[in-house]
């Protein structure tokens, strides 16, 4: 599913996907799996000015995609313990 576009770099997320918590980004010509946690990239590739746009987005928005992240994985009921047992520090 489609959450974002940054400067030209789709952010997907796709529900029940595989750990650790992370998002696609995709051009037209690239495609990279990025680590929510980390923001480094785990798998694929995007060039260097998308990168650093990519990683802006990911300090910026850290903390409203993890908590997106560990609702998706633990259910819409998550209490606000659950939550911050389940996000980083």
């Amino acid at each position: 599913m489609k959450v974002a576009t940054v400067q030209g770099v789709r952010i997907e997320f796709y529900p029940n996907d595989h750990p650790p918590p992370h998002f696609h980004a995709v051009t037209h010509e690239h495609r990279a799996v990025i680590n929510i946690m980390t923001g480094t990239v785990d798998r694929g590739e995007l060039p260097r000015a998308k990168r650093r746009v990519i990683l802006d987005f990911v300090t910026e928005t850290s903390n409203s995609v993890a908590r997106f992240v560990v609702c998706d994985a633990i259910g819409p009921q998550a209490t606000e313990d659950q939550m911050k047992k389940k996000l980083p520090r």
